[in-house]
């Protein structure tokens, strides 16, 4: 006979009053070993009672919770799915839009319309007089470099 064996059969046998004191003293016996134990032993013995408690839910946790936390799980990875085409898809379309730059001020965006060859804020403009943002008026930047050729109209 092993020793578990001999322990149960031992707890079978005993009375009310010979169990009750032989919990008082595991109590008192457990209450003395925490009190020497290091702050080490103690994260140790935490995160083993931590991981025990979590085996004892997951195990404990019906099979119908356990589909359902499945099935949400997987409704939110579709969600995300959805989201991810229709930024894909938004960004194809951004990607399709075209800048034109007006040849006087140098200006280049999305929503410019060109009239005759400059953007309509200089086409109405005086003709005469320098254009504000031209190179005539030294405000041309040049070249853009390539280090900035890539960004976006954000960046």
């Amino acid at each position: 006979m092993d020793n578990k064996q001999r322990m149960r059969k031992r707890r079978e046998n005993e009375t009310p009053e010979q169990r009750e004191l032989c919990l008082s003293r595991d109590r008192l016996n457990k209450k003395r070993k925490r009190e020497l134990e290091t702050d080490e032993q103690r994260e140790i013995r935490l995160a083993k009672d931590r991981e025990s408690k979590r085996r004892k839910r997951s195990i404990l946790m019906p099979i119908d919770e356990h589909q359902n936390r499945q099935e949400e799980i997987e409704s939110n990875i579709q969600q995300l799915t959805e989201y991810r085409i229709l930024l894909q898809d938004f960004r194809s379309e951004m990607n399709k839009l075209g800048h034109k730059s007006c040849p006087v001020c140098n200006e280049r965006f999305l929503s410019i319309d060109i009239v005759k060859g400059m953007c309509r804020r200089y086409y109405k403009a005086n003709k005469n007089n320098i254009k504000k943002f031209s190179s005539r008026n030294n405000m041309d930047p040049g070249n853009v470099p390539e280090e900035l050729k890539g960004l976006t109209e954000t960046e």
